[in-house]
């Protein structure tokens, strides 16, 4: 299948790199080495389930990636930087956006977030790709040397890999509830005012 490049794809990666460089724990994984040109990359958080279904598949398959492990609940905030919000608003190709805090990057569940982890780039290709599941499903079709997903079991695969998609770790814990609902609050209200730049006319 052929894969269309993102409009602008180098630009929007060096943008999201050098904005993130900061509070970016940047490692090499899978074998790769200083001396060679990464072909893959993820923004991703170490504790983000929807993020660690990406990095076992990419285990799996023994790809050789850079990891990008950035704060997501803490300053600076850096899922809410411009730069990383236009490399997953490009990711997402005109898909919709969500209508407020989900905490899951699941598009086909809620909707677009631009403001979540996990990214996952595709330097070769010149793609962007957003949403755990869509991930796993790219990095086993297109770049792993063998399948963890075998047609037989494609529709159980599925529904494993969209399971483990929790809001909050709170949820279950009165003692986070007010945290819980500060996040939500302030990640809404971010998500609309992003929404509202997006759509205004003449915006760059």
């Amino acid at each position: 299948m052929t894969i269309s490049k993102i409009k602008d794809f180098e630009k929007l990666t060096a943008g999201a790199e050098a904005a993130l460089t900061d509070c970016d724990t940047r490692t090499l994984q899978g074998g790769l080495t200083a001396n060679e040109q990464p072909k893959y990359e993820l923004y991703h958080n170490v504790g983000s389930i929807c993020a660690q279904k990406v990095r076992t598949v990419l285990a799996e398959l023994d790809v050789p990636y850079v990891s990008h492990d950035i704060p997501i609940v803490a300053e600076p905030w850096p899922t809410y930087h411009p730069d990383y919000v236009k490399l997953r608003i490009a990711g997402s190709r005109g898909q919709d956006f969500v209508s407020g805090h989900t905490g899951s990057s699941s598009t086909s569940k809620h909707g677009f977030d631009p403001t979540v982890v996990p990214t996952f780039i595709d330097r070769e290709a010149e793609n962007i790709v957003i949403d755990s599941q869509r991930i796993c499903r790219y990095i086993d079709s297109h770049i792993g040397q063998s399948t963890l997903r075998p047609a037989a079991l494609e529709k159980e695969i599925d529904e494993q890999t969209a399971v483990p998609e929790v809001r909050f770790r709170g949820d279950q814990d009165g003692r986070f509830g007010q945290m819980r609902r500060l996040i939500e609050h302030c990640a809404s209200r971010n998500i609309r005012s992003i929404r509202f730049a997006v759509k205004k006319p003449g915006q760059p």
